[in-house]
């Protein structure tokens, strides 16, 4: 996916008009408090539940981002955490409604056997919660690092990057770029001739 660098000043608004998502023309600016912690601390949840939660409280870096949206995509994260956690409330209501209707079935063959039906069902509407929210995760801009300087978003809009880069143009800085062969630019893999570079060789 599409990934950007933007520093920690600049995360505060300090960013091209331009849809986080799609690269149309942004007229909201959503505030979002963005997490991010070492993926190998999640080995620890197996080796204890305190040394996770240790790691969890010193290694966790947050980032208050102001960024723009379209009307379209302005609840961008905002529709995903509802949709997660009511999908989950559901899960629960369910399950617990089917095993409590089981449990007022008279004793017999056939109360074991809904009984067993509604704790298979459960565990099914569990599976199909967690792929739901997997989906929601990996279709939503996420973080994928946070340094002392910078922030790194995943699955943000190609247009959006090309906005930022000629939002630093503008603004006379190359905060997330690499000088190469005097006159280009690398930016996430993509290279840029610097501008005016063109002129000044002809």
């Amino acid at each position: 996916m599409p990934q950007v660098r933007i520093s920690l000043a600049e995360a505060c608004g300090d960013l091209p008009p331009v849809c986080l998502c799609c690269g149309q023309p942004a007229a909201h600016r959503i505030a979002r408090l963005m997490t991010w912690r070492p993926r190998w601390i999640s080995i620890f949840f197996f080796l204890g539940v305190l040394p996770y939660f240790i790691l969890l409280l010193f290694l966790t870096r947050t980032v208050r981002l102001n960024v723009p949206f379209c009307d379209r995509h302005k609840h961008h994260w905002r529709l995903r955490s509802v949709l997660i956690v009511a999908s989950f409330a559901l899960v629960i209501g369910v399950t617990y409604a089917a095993l409590h209707f089981g449990q007022q079935m008279p004793v017999g063959p056939w109360r074991r056997l809904f009984t067993v039906f509604a704790f298979l069902a459960g565990c099914s509407l569990v599976l199909m919660w967690a792929l739901l929210v997997y989906i929601c995760q990996m279709t939503a801009v996420q973080t994928h690092e946070i340094n002392d300087a910078e922030i790194v978003l995943d699955g943000v809009s190609p247009t959006f990057i090309d906005a930022l880069i000629d939002w630093d143009v503008k603004q006379v800085r190359y905060p997330r770029t690499e000088l190469v062969a005097g006159d280009q630019i690398v930016l996430l893999g993509k290279t840029h001739v610097r501008p005016g570079a063109e002129q000044a060789t002809a």
